[in-house]
């Protein structure tokens, strides 16, 4: 290699002394580029004392002409060393590349060299001096591109590059630290989250009274009505509202109508006004005959209903008042003897504002004599009440108006539950062998999907008794079932639903008359059912105690816990009694007969405490005997506005 250097440094000379050489051309293999060959191959080594040959590459800085950028296709000229004009592309600088461009390929060489047209395939091919290649590989065809060489790095670049692989490290270390920190690190001691009642003060509380059952049997004989509304205000009452009339706010009101509408009560002091409201209607004869008695009661957005039937003979009416000022979407589930039942809808029905709807749970696949139902409202909160009436073929038997009570619980109690011997509640037949089709029993609905396990205790005058035959019953999943109370000795009781999930229950009590029509084998009768005691209704509540008509009020406080003792105030102020009620007992109130409504209140919780009105009426002639009905007891306004609240 060096001995071919040596002859290429004659031309040289004489090429700087015969003054510049003319531009060679970028096409064709004529004279002057093979002239320019020369020239180029004769001034390879004169660049100052080092040469550069396929072992050396320029040091930065040396030629900045021999730094060939991204698109150098225009000709280097160096007057200093004689330039020549030839092109960028033609200067092939072999030097060591670094490992970085072996790593990159033939793809990166490509990319980083000039594009070359036809005419530089030509140009392109080596010299035949700098390289000792002879002038026979000029013909071998287009030369493959070459890298420029990279430049060696830096002290700075170093340094960046160490920085920034110690930031790298420094911040995984901490990360790393952190974590392992977390898992190892014992966990702060919590501290116990109490309820916090909040009572609001003073408002507007809203009450719907349920008209009486509206004959939606179309029975052609319906028979005389008798009916009453008596609204009692409570507390503080600044303003009482029944619709668009203005009442009495001191006092109580009765009207001698059934037809229902919505009660506002405005309070005048810090705590919230309430009102005992209840709606009656007796009818002695016809194919309606019976009675039913239902309390005022406030919205909700979830209630449970357990009682009536849908089969041949039997509607149910569900009624949905919404006295809000929202439209409300209410979703109802209805439950029968084997499973879910069907709705129109699918049991969804849109309510506006200051509106009502109602639903006939008979229609479409609905009809069973075994129901309960769910009702929940999206977007506000609704009153609920559901009318029942019955008739089997001609013979009357018996409406009520059903109220919701407590939820689904592991453990309820059914207060104000009257037996009477068997032959007076359908549990036996007449001297005639006519028979009453319903009896008395215990209703208990699974919403589950698996089965529950249900016992049922009767906690009467003398203690807690189970039932027998109804320990550990199996109640199918999402299913309805009856357990007769057949047997049990006449009293006041309560009854103790408890289960292994939680269920809904009610009860139904039948009194039986006279056959009839004659001759038919069918027995008069009519019913009442019974919801478990709401939350709160015993501890703030008050209870009404209808006497007008001619009905008869007994007050009855069952207490499945331990001992309790109720304090019963007429809302007047006039008469007060503490009634201590023993543990597992059911105790009747003597209340007197000026008394319409009472407050309640108790001491030391209300877990296991009920209270409600049974309410009778006596029909005569060929339609004689009992009818029935009861009243429970409904939480106050106040109870409705205290709000559990958890501080997280």
């Amino acid at each position: 290699m060096t001995r071919s250097h040596e002859h290429a440094a004659e031309p040289a000379d004489s090429a700087e002394t015969a003054g510049p050489v003319p531009r060679a051309p970028q096409t064709g293999q004529g004279p002057a580029g093979s002239q320019a060959d020369e020239a180029q191959a004769a001034a390879a080594p004169s660049d100052g004392e080092q040469g550069i040959g396929r072992g050396d590459a320029p040091a930065p800085g040396d030629d900045p002409d021999l730094e060939l950028g991204a698109g150098d296709h225009e000709g280097t000229e160096d007057p200093e060393h004689g330039g020549t004009g030839v092109p960028a592309a033609d200067l092939e600088l072999s030097a060591p590349a670094d490992e970085g461009a072996e790593a990159d390929g033939p793809d990166r060489a490509a990319a980083d060299s000039p594009d070359e047209g036809p005419g530089d395939e030509q140009a392109s091919q080596p010299e035949p001096g700098a390289s000792g290649d002879t002038g026979a590989s000029r013909s071998r065809g287009p030369r493959r591109p070459r890298r420029r060489p990279s430049r060696p790095r830096t002290w700075r670049s170093l340094a960046r590059r160490s920085t920034a692989v110690t930031t790298a490290l420094l911040l995984t270390a901490a990360a790393t630290g952190l974590v392992l920190w977390g898992r190892s690190a014992p966990a702060a001691p919590a501290a116990p989250v109490e309820a916090l009642s909040v009572v609001e003060s003073g408002g507007t509380a809203v009450y719907a009274c349920q008209a009486a059952p509206k004959n939606t049997l179309a029975v052609v004989d319906a028979g005389e009505t008798t009916s009453h509304t008596v609204i009692t205000p409570v507390g503080q009452a600044a303003e009482a509202t029944w619709g668009q009339e203005a009442l009495d706010a001191g006092a109580t009101t009765s009207m001698d109508t059934a037809s229902g509408g919505v009660l506002t009560i405005e309070s005048a002091g810090e705590r919230a006004a309430s009102a005992a409201g209840v709606v009656t209607s007796l009818t002695p004869g016809g194919e309606l005959r019976g009675l039913s008695a239902a309390p005022c009661t406030q919205p909700q957005s979830v209630a449970w209903i357990v009682g009536g039937s849908a089969a041949l003979g039997a509607s149910a009416e569900l009624r949905l008042e919404n006295p809000g000022v929202t439209s409300v979407t209410v979703k109802v589930a209805l439950y029968g003897s084997s499973g879910r039942l069907s709705l129109p809808s699918n049991g969804e029905v849109t309510i506006s504002a200051g509106k009502a709807a109602s639903m006939l749970l008979e229609s479409g696949d609905s009809q069973d004599e075994r129901l309960a139902l769910s009702i929940e409202a999206e977007g506000g909160s609704v009153v609920p009440a559901l009318a029942t009436e019955s008739l089997e073929g001609e013979t009357p038997a018996g409406v009520d108006l059903i109220t919701p009570g407590a939820g689904p619980s592991t453990d309820s109690l059914i207060p104000g539950v009257e037996i009477v011997e068997g032959g007076a509640q359908g549990d036996a037949t007449s001297g005639t062998g006519a028979a009453s089709g319903e009896a008395s029993v215990v209703r208990v609905a699974n919403p589950h999907s698996e089965a529950a396990t249900v016992s049922v205790t009767m906690v009467g005058p003398d203690g807690a008794s189970p039932l027998p035959g109804a320990q550990d019953v199996a109640i199918d999943p999402g299913s309805v079932f009856d357990i007769s109370l057949r047997g049990v000795a006449p009293g006041a009781y309560g009854v103790r639903v408890t289960s292994d999930m939680p269920v809904a229950s009610g009860v139904r009590l039948v009194r039986t008359a006279a056959e009839y029509p004659a001759r038919s084998g069918v027995l008069m009768r009519d019913k009442a059912w019974i919801q478990p005691a709401a939350p709160d209704a015993v501890a703030h509540g008050v209870l009404s105690i209808p006497r007008s008509g001619g009905l008869t009020s007994t007050v009855s406080l069952s207490n499945s816990g331990a001992r309790r003792t109720v304090r019963l105030a007429d809302v007047a102020g006039s008469w007060h009694q503490d009634v201590v009620v023993p543990a597992s007992r059911t105790v009747a109130v003597e209340v007197p007969t000026q008394v319409s409504a009472v407050t309640l209140s108790a001491e030391g919780g209300t877990e296991g405490l009920g209270a409600a009105t049974v309410v009778t009426a006596q029909a005569a002639q060929a339609t004689a005997g009992t009818l029935i009905s009861v009243v429970p007891a409904v939480p106050d306004a106040s109870s409705g506005e205290r709000k559990q609240i958890i501080l997280n």
